[in-house]
């Protein structure tokens, strides 16, 4: 098992299923959405401001597993942030 981020453990019983159907978006993807470094992204999931699951195996850019952020959690971040008003019109795009 793997441990997620803010959630309790990324298992095909829970957290793999949890977001299925649902769109996914890397750690590059949110950081341009939302106008901020790709650290920052990283930083914020890292310290469960940002919601999502890791998935097993390492991104050999950077050596870390690979981060996923469900866009339900996107959306959340962007509006507990106070950032929609700054990011309506990349808002659209998530």
């Amino acid at each position: 098992k793997i441990s997620g981020n803010s959630l309790i453990e990324f298992t095909k019983e829970n957290e793999m299923y949890k977001y299925l159907g649902e769109r996914i978006y890397t750690t590059g993807e949110a950081a341009k959405i939302c106008m901020i470094s790709i650290q920052t992204i990283i930083k914020c999931f890292d310290n469960k401001m940002l919601k999502g699951y890791r998935i097993p195996g390492i991104n050999h850019n950077t050596g870390h597993n690979f981060r996923h952020i469900p866009q339900s959690c996107l959306i959340e971040f962007i509006k507990e942030n106070g950032m929609y008003e700054y990011l309506k019109d990349n808002f659209n795009k998530v």
